[in-house]
């Protein structure tokens, strides 16, 4: 120190808030204090910047002064007044004294000076009052050949910064030096953070604090510290960037507290912005001046806190909103509600300000969160609409405006969790019964009771379906025109009073066309427009099941299950739990219509899953039938059996799932031997479609599947009249249907004419795509050609059985097929049997069919499978003389000459052919 060599010395220590000014200055004066100087202490305080010579009060008063010097600064305060209370009232009473009580200050400092070095030490000089900054400025003009020394830190940049003719002149002295601290570069924040941890810091972990700090050395100490314990605690030291650590969170806050009310109240404006802070939004928040909120901001980012006009990181955001009260953060929020409104910001921007923090005192504020709720719903933020809604409902004091915003958070809730809508249900009631529901919310209702088997309660909420062609919006008529023939269909017993209203037994004229035909171009553009514009929580999940059930029963089963696919995956993406095991049961339902007995369990499962068994509702049927019918086809007859014994709601009972349950259970029964049983089931199942007037085989084949117990039983007459009466109902020439009456009236019927029929339904099935059934004819087709000694016809077929099982995932052993009959397999296997093409060539051609042409191919393929010339002619679309010609070239290339010999040779390749039938 050059001051103890007799040269009087001031520095001026400079830097942003956390920078390291008073760390410096301890450090200084720890050394001062080893080297023998006398250190006079004193702390700029903001509270106190208006009480005179409150820092030079200080210094005087430092602890260590002599008993005589002390006596001295206390008659030379007291000069003054006898009678003032307090230093502050002293200093006041002085007036125009102040020069002398300079002379004297400086006189006491001097002659201390004398014996040893002098060090004044002055933490926040900013905040100094002026009469203590004119006697520091009096004394540094006096002291240049006295062992004294003055040091203080500033903080700068500051909104109230120090008076610029103190700073001027304090630092233009010879004798003055000024140091500027600023933030840490990457190497010197390392060095830092060894010097703290005691340990070595790669470069890797030094650039991550500086990131999250700024190079300020407060927040890279805190930091340090986070990290140091989490180490201490056992985690792994690789990762010591803890942002959510105490340490640092409490420097973020203390240092605000520190820097004074005006900094501490831009950075909570900032907190509550967020995104959308600017000085000039910031300012009217603050009602403050623009200029003052600037430089608030510029403050703080030489602190490291803030980045322009945003919080370095979330978490120093998130510790400033934890500390508002909840008084102070109502208030703000408010605020920026009305601030963001009044300049037009986005309803969910504005809307984030409102939840949780509106009042009924802020009417204006519902039509922002509906409109918000509504955006959400577009963006899949199912769980914010709902939050939203909930508010404005709180807020709103209209009745018909609450009931609205309660059917639509009902929906969405639904859709999150239908067991949870509940509350909302008695609202609804009581607004539907004073006529303040809307057609759309009246249907929300009608679904909510349905769901949960109170169809009488439901029934009088459908008065709005006379009224849907009416509706302006035809994407809304669409959409609740199909929910009422859902809800209908799978609701057989709801009736209403109105005259319009529908009765047990009537339901089918609609839904029927509805489903099953499809013909009417309307209603197929009417369903496109539902999926197409769909969304979770805000459609009805209702018309969008009508909408997929259109396709799939119109003949468009493979859009029917795109649809599924990708609705189901949106709605899991959000959170739509409703949306997702719904779809996902149809698309179980779907796999299993087609044969896919993979498909279908895995979805059945997936789809039960998704909620808990309550949450289904009535619903519950639909996927637990899916998944019996399924298990019981693939063999597993030991799992089948605890999904049969399930017991369902008895409020299922009056729904279309029902009859689905007992079909399901009735097939259990069958490959379990009880056909008392499985009689019982099918016969109650269809009699509640007959009397509901929805006894459609396209919807449930049930009679075929009595056909068998029948036959069974030894009772062919009786099956053959229920397969005559299935045959005669509408929608029975739809191959799915067709190929099951055909393979069951083959069964009951002559021996002799079982091939053709089997054949046939082979065929039908093959069109359809149903895999199960396809195996199934195919291996009622071996016994046949079997039980006419064509051996290697019946081995043939049941290699077939066997592969197409196989794909399906049924057990071709349950099936009634041998398993030494497996022996036969394709030189080539493929993953899956194509299911539509009537012949097929193989795709890798192998001896003997190599030397064949395309249409010999096919010609060869049909002929070793038993066809006549005739009957290929029909298939191919030739005439016979073609067919006699080809299979003559046929004979040729493959020295063979008769059919026997041609199914033999081919034999091992004609199971690559899906359908050789």
């Amino acid at each position: 120190m050059n001051s103890s060599q007799g040269r009087g010395r001031t520095v001026l220590i400079s830097g942003p808030g956390g920078s390291g000014k008073t760390e410096l200055l301890v450090g200084f004066v720890d050394f001062a204090v080893e080297s023998g100087a006398l250190v006079l202490r004193a702390t700029g305080a903001r509270m106190e910047s208006n009480l005179s010579l409150g820092v030079i009060g200080q210094l005087l008063r430092s602890a260590g002064l002599p008993a005589e010097v002390s006596a001295r600064v206390d008659r030379i305060l007291d000069e003054g007044s006898t009678t003032a209370a307090s230093f502050a009232a002293k200093a006041e009473l002085l007036g125009h004294t102040h020069a002398q009580l300079f002379r004297e200050t400086c006189s006491i400092l001097v002659d201390l000076a004398q014996e040893r070095t002098v060090v004044l030490a002055i933490d926040d000089i900013q905040y100094a009052d002026e009469p203590s900054l004119q006697a520091l400025l009096y004394l540094q003009r006096r002291i240049s050949s006295a062992r004294i020394m003055v040091v203080a830190t500033e903080w700068q940049p500051m909104p109230r910064m120090l008076h610029p003719l103190f700073l001027a002149e304090f630092t233009s002295q010879s004798s003055s030096a000024h140091i500027r601290l600023g933030s840490l570069s990457v190497p010197e924040t390392a060095e830092l953070l060894r010097a703290v941890l005691a340990r070595d810091i790669c470069q890797e972990t030094a650039t991550a604090f500086h990131a999250a700090s700024g190079g300020s050395p407060l927040l890279v100490k805190a930091l340090a510290s986070d990290a140091a314990r989490v180490t201490a605690s056992g985690s792994a030291a690789g990762t010591p960037v803890r942002l959510d650590g105490h340490h640092h969170r409490h420097a973020v806050l203390m240092s605000l507290h520190r820097w004074g009310p005006q900094l501490h109240a831009v950075a909570r404006a900032l907190a509550v912005l967020d995104a959308h802070a600017t000085p000039a939004l910031m300012a009217e928040l603050l009602a403050e001046k623009q200029n003052t909120v600037m430089q608030g901001l510029t403050a703080l980012e030489t602190t490291g806190i803030v980045v322009g006009e945003r919080f370095r990181h979330p978490v120093y955001r998130q510790a400033v909103l934890d500390e508002l009260s909840e008084m102070e953060r109502s208030a703000l929020h408010l605020r920026a509600a009305r601030l963001l409104h009044d300049h037009g910001a986005c309803s969910l921007d504005v809307a984030h300000h409102l939840v949780a923090y509106v009042t009924p005192a802020d009417p204006w504020a519902v039509e922002v969160l509906h409109t918000a709720a509504q955006r959400a719903l577009a963006h899949g933020e199912l769980s914010q609409a709902a939050e939203l809604l909930e508010t404005a409902r709180k807020v709103s004091q209209c009745e018909q405006e609450r009931a609205s915003l309660a059917a639509t958070l009902s929906r969405i809730q639904s859709a999150l969790n239908p067991s949870s809508v509940g509350r909302l249900l008695h609202p609804l009631t009581s607004a539907c019964t004073s006529g303040r529901l809307s057609d759309r919310d009246a249907a929300t209702l009608s679904r909510h009771l349905l769901w949960r088997g109170l169809a009488s309660d439901a029934a009088g909420t459908l008065d709005w379906v006379g009224r849907t062609h009416q509706e302006a919006d035809h994407q809304i008529a669409a959409e609740l025109h199909l929910t009422a023939e859902w809800l209908r269909f799978t609701h057989p017993l709801l009736s209403t009073g109105s005259a319009g209203g529908t009765r047990p037994g009537e339901s089918a004229s609609c839904t029927v066309a509805l489903l099953s035909a499809a013909l009417d171009d309307k209603v197929a553009h009417h369903a496109e427009q539902v999926l197409q514009s769909c969304l979770p929580g805000h459609t009805l999940l209702e018309s969008v099941q009508a909408a997929i059930a259109i396709q799939l029963y119109g003949g468009r089963a493979e859009h029917a299950a795109q649809w599924c696919h990708k609705l189901s995956k949106g709605a899991r993406d959000q959170g739509a739990v409703e949306w997702t095991a719904t779809l996902t049961a149809m698309l179980a339902d779907m796999a299993l219509r087609a044969g896919d007995l993979i498909g279908a369990e895995r979805y059945a499962r997936q789809a039960l899953d998704e909620v808990p068994v309550e949450t289904w509702g009535v619903g519950i049927a639909d996927p637990l039938a899916t998944l019996l019918s399924t298990l019981t086809a693939m063999g597993a007859l030991d799992e089948a059996e605890k999904v049969a014994g399930q017991v369902v709601p008895k409020v299922v009972k009056g729904t279309i799932h029902w009859p689905k349950f007992l079909l399901a259970r009735g097939r259990y029964h069958l490959a379990t031997q009880h056909l008392e049983a499985a009689r019982g089931d099918l016969g109650t199942c269809g009699a509640l479609l007959e009397s509901w007037g929805l006894d459609f085989p396209l919807l449930f084949p049930w009679r075929s599947t009595l056909a068998h117990v029948h036959i069974r039983l030894g009772q062919p007459e009786q099956a053959r009249e229920l397969l005559d009466a299935q045959a005669a109902r509408p929608g029975a020439h739809e191959p799915w249907v067709r190929g099951r009456t055909l393979r069951a009236l083959a069964g009951a019927g002559e021996q002799g004419k079982r091939q053709v029929l089997l054949r046939e339904a082979a065929a039908q099935l093959t069109e359809c795509g149903d895999q199960l059934e396809l195996a199934l004819a195919l291996a009622d087709l071996s016994g046949a050609h079997d039980k006419q000694n064509e051996s290697v016809k019946a081995r043939l077929m049941a290699a077939r059985a066997h592969k197409v099982a196989t794909a399906a995932g049924a057990d071709p052993v349950a099936l009634g097929l041998p398993a030494q009959l497996a022996e036969i397999r394709p030189v080539a296997e493929q993953p899956a049997v194509e299911a539509a093409a009537t012949v097929a060539i193989p795709a890798q051609r192998t001896a003997p069919f190599a030397a064949l042409s395309d249409a010999e191919q096919r010609v060869a393929a049909l002929a070793a499978s038993g066809y006549s010339n005739r009957e290929i002619g029909r298939k191919l679309f030739i005439t016979t003389s073609t067919v006699e010609q080809h299979l003559t070239r046929v004979y040729r290339k493959l020295s063979v000459k008769r059919r026997a010999e041609l199914s033999v040779k081919l034999a091992p390749m004609l199971v690559e052919f899906p359908l050789l039938a």
